[in-house]
């Protein structure tokens, strides 16, 4: 395997691979009103994903998680999970909204790689979920959640806090984490697509969330790799909490992720407008290809893009 080391010695490890972009949810800082998505034929077809895959994998990425929009509503979600799964690849993991995730789970545990399940879930109030997602599912992916963890996958919630909405839940989410022995990830509102008109008013910065968990717990500080997008503690009350601070605390300097979106086009950051296509290059094309996103990868953290969320890969 060849690793690519960027500039300031960076390498190349991690893959987050979006496999479509049309999701079954609405949430209010992802989705755009009206959002029309692109014919299906403009997707990757199973072969050019594992085609991708491979290529990246002998330039240095041994970690992908699939995303999307909603990776489980692609047909061939499964046979998918099954293709990457014969690369030589240290992780493989999954980020889904839970809807339509309870049935691949246990193909996925006996037949897959993937270990490693991320679900969004903003709310654990049957109201408030509804309001953010558009949809009455949250018995569904609390359901999903809890078969995954039954099953050994190592279980992270990703939960977006927004003022007005859900900040309010900060002490649920801490508790169903001790009760379920399952790692809760606070996110900030990030400046992207549509959430740009609402950073201001419903960010809820993770000094804010640290400061009111302090009121009722103690927080240890748990050891996480240097290009972790997530730092954590373990509180008294047993939970793992995490916080992915993207606004307030960017992690840009250290970051070794590329995203490869639904199309095949690589692009070195989420808020990096700039990509190029993998589809039907060689090694050698895609080495330069990844040497020259490599260049574009910031140290700092960049203002935000209009492009939509669900387009570049949750």
């Amino acid at each position: 395997m060849k690793k690519i080391i960027y500039s300031y010695g960076r390498p190349l490890k991690k893959l987050r691979f979006s496999i479509n972009e049309v999701c079954n949810l609405n949430c209010t800082y992802c989705m755009p009103p009206g959002a029309v998505f692109s014919p299906l034929q403009q997707s990757l077809s199973k072969t050019q994903i594992t085609d991708i895959a491979s290529r990246l994998s002998k330039l240095g990425v041994d970690e992908i998680r699939i995303t999307g929009g909603e990776p489980t509503l692609r047909q061939d979600f499964m046979s998918i999970m099954k293709s990457i799964s014969s690369l030589d690849i240290k992780s493989l993991g999954l980020t889904t909204n839970g809807v339509f995730t309870e049935k691949y789970l246990p193909e996925l545990w006996k037949q897959t790689k993937c270990r490693k399940i991320n679900f969004s879930l903003d709310s654990l109030n049957p109201q408030i979920y509804k309001r953010i997602c558009k949809q009455d599912a949250l018995h569904i992916v609390l359901s999903s959640i809890l078969k995954a963890r039954e099953l050994g996958f190592v279980v992270k919630i990703n939960t977006v806090l927004m003022k007005d909405i859900n900040h309010q839940e900060i002490d649920s989410f801490i508790n169903f984490s001790s009760v379920y022995d399952i790692e809760v990830r606070f996110l900030e509102l990030m400046n992207i697509g549509v959430a740009k008109d609402k950073l201001i008013n419903s960010c809820v910065r993770a000094e804010y969330v640290e400061s009111e968990i302090l009121k009722k717990y103690q927080m240890k500080k748990i050891e996480t790799s240097k290009d972790s997008t997530a730092y954590k503690f373990k509180l008294s009350n047993g939970a793992v909490i995490g916080f992915i601070a993207s606004e307030s605390k960017p992690f840009c300097k250290e970051c070794t992720r590329l995203r490869v979106n639904y199309k095949g086009e690589v692009r070195a950051c989420l808020m990096v407008n700039k990509h190029l296509s993998l589809v039907d290059k060689n090694l050698s094309e895609t080495e330069e290809i990844l040497c020259h996103m490599g260049r574009l990868k910031p140290l700092s953290k960049i203002e935000g893009t209009e492009d939509p969320m669900y387009q570049v890969g949750g």
